[in-house]
C-alpha cells in the first residue's frame, strides 16, 4: 500500500479519536486498512479518551495483524481537544487524515484527498459524509440532509471549511497554534473551528473534493429533536466566536445581526410545523436554533457535549463532525 523506502515524516497520520464506541471502532479500522492506492506511507493514531480505556483492547488486537503500523494513545482526561491533542502529540506525518470513530472511509479516501491537495495546493481538504441511518423512520430524508455536508457547487478551492472528522491536513506550509486544539473547547466543541479558522487567516487554501465520500453511522439517539436543537445551536455560534477571536467586532455585530434576523423569521415555520407535527420541522428547527447561536454566542451558553459532561452521565459522546460550513 505505502512506499516503504519513505519514512512516515514525508507520510500520513490517520488521527482517531474516540469514545465509548468500542463496537464501532472495527469498522472504521476496517476501512484504513482497505485504502487503495496511496504512494505514502501511513500511521493509525487511536487516542481513547474514555478513561476506563474501552478502546485499548480492540485496538491491541488489531495491531497483532495489520500491515498498517496502530498507534494507541490512552488520553483519560475527557474532552475533545484534549484527545486531539494527545494523538497530535505523537504524530509523525506531513499529513493528518482525520477520521472520527463513528465513520468509514471509501477505498479511495486517501488518494483522492491527497489528488486534491496536490491539484489545488490546498492545506485543507474535505469531501461529502452522506448520513447511514441506523434505525429507519418516517423523517429519514429530514434527518439525512441535516446530517450530511452541505457541498459547494463545483470541487476547487472554497471559502469555508467543515468539522474535523473526515480532512486532511498538510503541514509542509502551515504553523500551528499551540496547543493545536484549544482546552476551553473540552466540553463545547468548535474547537475544529477555532484551529480551521486560525489556518484560514494565515493563508491556507481550503479544498473541496466529491470524489470520494466517507460514511457518518447515525445512532437513533442522534436522530431527534432535542440533538437538532443543541448541535444546531453550536454551529450558529461559530461564525459569531469566529469572528470575536479574531477581533472582528463589526464583523460580530453583522452575524449578531443576521441572526437575530434569522431567529424571527424561522421561527415561524418552525412553529407551524411542529405544531402538525410535520417532517420539515427539522429543517426549520435547525435554521431557527443557528440564528440563535449567532446571535447569543458566548462561550458560557455553549452546550456541553464532551468531556466531563458526557463522563458524569456514562454516555458516549456525540460525534463531532457533521457540520455546515461555519461561516454560512
Amino acid at each position: 500500500m505505502s512506499n516503504k523506502a519513505m519514512t512516515i515524516e514525508n507520510g500520513i497520520s490517520i488521527i482517531m479519536p474516540t469514545f465509548r464506541r468500542p463496537q464501532d471502532l472495527p469498522r472504521a479500522l476496517d476501512s484504513l486498512l482497505a485504502q487503495k492506492d496511496v504512494e505514502l506511507p501511513v500511521e493509525i493514531i487511536v487516542a481513547d479518551n474514555d478513561p476506563d480505556a474501552s478502546a485499548k483492547a480492540v485496538i491491541a488486537k488489531y495491531s497483532r495483524s495489520s500491515a498498517m503500523p496502530i498507534k494507541y494513545v490512552h488520553c483519560p482526561n475527557p474532552g475533545v481537544s484534549n484527545a486531539r491533542n494527545a494523538a497530535i502529540a505523537v504524530a509523525q506525518g506531513r499529513y493528518f487524515a482525520w477520521l472520527d470513530d463513528d465513520q468509514e472511509a471509501a477505498p479511495n479516501w486517501l488518494s483522492e484527498l491527497l489528488k486534491a491537495a496536490n491539484k489545488y495546493k490546498a492545506q485543507l481538504v474535505f469531501c461529502p459524509s452522506p448520513p447511514v441511518m441506523e434505525v429507519s423512520t418516517s423523517l429519514d430524508s429530514e434527518y439525512e440532509d441535516f446530517f450530511a455536508r452541505k457541498a459547494p457547487k463545483a470541487d476547487g478551492v472554497i471559502e469555508n471549511f467543515y468539522g474535523c472528522g473526515n480532512s486532511l491536513l498538510d503541514l509542509k506550509s502551515v504553523t500551528l497554534p499551540d496547543p493545536v486544539f484549544d482546552p476551553i473547547a473540552n466540553e463545547s466543541g468548535g474547537e475544529d473551528d477555532m484551529l480551521f479558522s486560525y489556518l484560514q487567516r494565515n493563508g491556507a487554501v481550503v479544498a473541496w473534493t466529491s470524489e470520494t465520500y466517507v460514511y457518518e453511522h447515525v445512532p437513533a439517539k442522534r436522530a431527534t429533536l432535542s440533538y437538532v436543537r443543541k448541535r444546531s445551536f453550536a454551529w450558529g455560534q461559530g461564525p459569531t466566536e469566529i469572528a470575536n477571536d479574531a477581533g472582528k467586532k463589526l464583523e460580530v455585530l453583522k452575524w449578531m445581526i443576521i441572526g437575530a434576523v434569522q431567529l424571527c423569521v424561522y421561527s415561524v415555520p418552525m412553529a407551524v410545523t411542529s405544531l402538525l407535527n410535520k417532517p420539515s420541522q427539522i429543517h426549520w428547527t435547525s435554521k431557527t436554533c443557528q440564528g440563535a447561536g449567532k446571535l447569543f454566542w458566548y462561550r458560557g451558553l455553549r452546550p456541553k457535549l464532551y468531556g466531563q459532561a458526557t463522563v458524569a452521565n456514562k454516555v458516549e459522546q456525540p460525534a463531532h463532525h457533521a457540520k455546515m460550513p461555519v461561516q454560512n
